[in-house]
């Protein structure tokens, strides 16, 4: 069961992987950089665009895309987490589409283009809130202690059913309903004889 459990959430990110085209489908949301229009703890869902159809848009109007992007390679201090803003600019060169982006809670710009292969893609969808349980477990630092306490509560439940499988034999037995002449099958003793 817990198998199946693990095994079709693991292929069901597989396949929204495969069809949103990007290896990075669903973002939990980690800061407030993008207040008011996401907030943090919201769930987005990211989907691959070519470069030439991310729009740019104005800051102030909050129009155009909103990309997530790697600043791995580009910023000199980048970040462990993907960054999600807003397109206000973007420009072709040197055979590639490159993205100026700001945070809509921002006051600036971000400090540098972002060029489209470090894009993963352009927000598509958002479920508020509910990325407040992942954050919650990050910050705490209690997902680790929280899935081993789990897993030794399943060992010992398949310990404890292994060394008394007597107790599940009783409880998966139908007791049989005797007719008042004490046959099983309830129709006397013409019947059972037969």
């Amino acid at each position: 069961m817990i198998a199946a459990i693990f095994g079709g959430t693991f292929a069901s990110y597989l396949i929204l992987r495969a069809v949103m085209n990007t290896p990075v489908p669903i973002v939990v949301v980690t800061s407030g950089s993008m207040v008011p229009t996401i907030y943090e703890g919201d769930i987005l869902f990211v989907q691959n665009v070519p470069g030439e159809d991310i729009i740019a848009g104005s800051h102030v109007n909050r129009t155009g895309d909103i990309i997530i992007y790697e600043t791995q390679g580009v910023w000199p201090v980048p970040l462990q987490e993907p960054v999600v803003h807003r397109v206000i600019d973007k420009n072709w060169s040197s055979g590639k589409w490159w993205f100026r982006t700001q945070g809509d809670a921002n006051y600036a710009p971000d400090g540098y283009w972002i060029p489209e292969e470090k894009v993963y893609g352009k927000v598509v969808g958002v479920i508020p809130k509910l990325g407040w349980v992942k954050l919650f477990l990050d910050r705490t630092n209690i997902a680790i202690p929280l899935l081993v306490i789990l897993a030794a509560v399943l060992v010992l439940s398949i310990v404890w059913d292994a060394k008394h499988p007597e107790k599940e034999a009783e409880s998966k037995e139908v007791p049989v309903k005797q007719s008042e002449e004490g046959h099983p099958s309830g129709l006397g003793p013409q019947a059972a004889a037969v």
